[in-house]
């Protein structure tokens, strides 16, 4: 590897931590609850969303997704069962187990959560050609899926 593309790799690494640093912040997180009209705070977010794209979902599956504990992904739970936004059934494939269900209001907050996120992207890249979103959308997809692949393969020996 060269200087100059080791240089890039730095760059590369730093920009997507700050990134994923801005965008799992908790001011973040809740800014775009309070602008979807939600009373939520970032856990509150984050477990709705995981929920609603992946559900129905495990606790267990949630609290991993999260890299927090089950204990913590319940009382999150809990908050977001008290404002009906999700609720807890049995796993009709192992009746010891519970699933994360997005109720009704559930799917209409993370509708608006949706939404916001879509104006809050409007914003931030309002001065992009619909060239460089298309080839940004491409690359950061293409990331995405490498960083997948990379995730789910087995460890290197040695």
């Amino acid at each position: 590897m060269s200087p100059t593309d080791r240089q890039q790799s730095i760059d590369l690494l730093d920009s997507l931590k700050r990134v994923l640093a801005e965008w799992t912040n908790p001011r973040f997180l809740e800014r775009m609850g309070r602008e979807a009209g939600l009373d939520l705070d970032a856990s509150a977010v984050t477990v709705l969303t995981l929920a609603w794209r992946h559900g129905p979902v495990r606790p267990s599956a949630i609290a991993e997704s999260m890299a927090t504990g089950a204990s913590n992904v319940s009382k999150i739970l809990a908050r977001l069962e008290a404002q009906d936004l999700v609720r807890r059934d049995r796993d009709p494939e192992d009746a010891r187990a519970t699933l994360v269900n997005v109720t009704e209001n559930g799917r209409a907050a993370a509708t608006r959560l949706d939404d916001a996120g879509v104006l809050t992207m409007e914003h931030m890249l309002s001065k992009w050609t619909a060239r460089q979103r298309a080839e940004f959308l491409v690359s950061l997809q293409r990331f995405e899926a490498t960083t997948i692949d990379m995730v789910n393969e087995p460890p290197k020996e040695g």
